[in-house]
C-alpha cells in the first residue's frame, strides 16, 4: 500500500518525507523509498511522529535532538531534516554540524505578524513568564507537545484512560463547536490546543522575512567561527 502511494508520488514529481523520532523509525523510513527523513526531538512542539511504538508513557522520555540527528545521520543515506526546538541561528548552526543537511522550523514563526495564530495564543507565546510545555494526549488521543491551560491540568489524572486518536480529537472538536456556537469565551479558551515545542519563550513579534534573514546571518556567523577554531586547532595539533 506504501510502495503505491510512494509511486504515485514520483509520478508527479512529488519529493516525500518521513517523520522519525528514534533510529529505528528513520531506517524504516529511509527502506520504504522516501526521499528524506525528518528527525523529530522530544523538544518539538504539535503532534509527536511516533508510529512504532504506542506506549505513551514512555515518550515523556523520548530522544532529544543533540543525540538524535547525529544517531540517525551515522546510519542512513537519504538526506536528515532536523525538527524540534530549533529557535534561532545558533540552533540551525549546532543542528547542521550535528549532521542535518536541513531545517524544519515552526514554533520560531508562530508570533510572526503573518501567523494564523490568535492574538491571545501569541500573547502567551512572547510572556515575560513562559510556562514549560507538556506531553499530553487529552487533545487528540495521541501524544502532543502544548502550553498548558486549564483543560490539561484537569485532565492529566485520567490520561491513562482516554480514547485513541481519532475518537479523543473528535470528542474536542465538538466541544470546541459547541462552546464557538454559544459564544463561551472561556470555554473555548480552555478548550483550545496551544501546540508549541520547548524554546517558544524565543519566539519574537516579527515579520516572518525579518525572523529568517536574522536565524541566516547567525547561522552563518556561527557555523564560520566553528570552522574558524577547528582549523586553529587542527593548526596547534600540527
Amino acid at each position: 500500500h506504501i510502495d503505491i502511494m510512494l509511486n504515485e508520488f514520483r509520478k508527479l514529481g512529488t519529493k516525500v518525507l518521513g517523520t522519525a523520532s528514534s533510529l529505528e523509525e528513520a531506517i524504516l523510513i529511509e527502506r520504504a523509498g522516501c526521499d528524506a527523513v525528518v528527525a523529530q526531538g522530544i523538544e518539538a512542539g504539535g503532534q509527536r511522529s511516533t508510529f512504532l511504538s504506542t506506549d505513551y508513557s514512555a515518550l515523556q522520555y523520548g530522544t532529544s535532538n543533540f543525540v538524535l540527528i547525529p544517531q540517525i545521520s551515522r546510519k542512513v543515506r537519504i538526506p536528515v531534516i532536523a525538527a524540534g526546538g530549533i529557535m534561532d541561528g545558533a540552533g540551525v548552526g549546532a543542528a547542521m554540524l550535528l549532521g542535518a543537511q536541513g531545517i524544519m522550523m515552526g514554533t520560531a514563526f508562530l508570533a510572526s505578524k503573518e501567523s494564523g495564530a490568535c492574538n491571545e495564543f501569541k500573547k502567551q507565546l512572547t510572556t515575560k513568564k513562559p510556562k514549560p510545555t507538556v506531553l499530553t494526549r487529552v487533545f487528540t488521543g495521541r501524544p502532543v507537545r502544548t502550553i498548558p491551560n486549564e483543560y490539561v491540568h484537569h485532565m492529566r489524572p485520567y490520561e491513562n484512560d482516554i480514547p485513541h486518536f481519532p475518537v479523543q480529537h473528535n470528542i474536542n472538536v465538538s466541544m470546541m463547536k459547541e462552546a464557538e456556537l454559544k459564544e463561551e469565551i472561556a470555554g473555548v479558551r480552555n478548550i483550545r490546543v496551544l501546540y508549541a515545542g520547548q524554546g517558544y519563550s524565543f519566539c519574537k513579534e516579527q515579520k516572518a522575512q525579518a525572523i529568517f534573514d536574522e536565524v541566516i546571518s547567525d547561522m552563518l556567523v556561527i557555523v564560520g567561527n566553528s570552522c574558524s577554531q577547528a582549523s586553529v586547532h587542527q593548526d596547534d595539533l600540527d
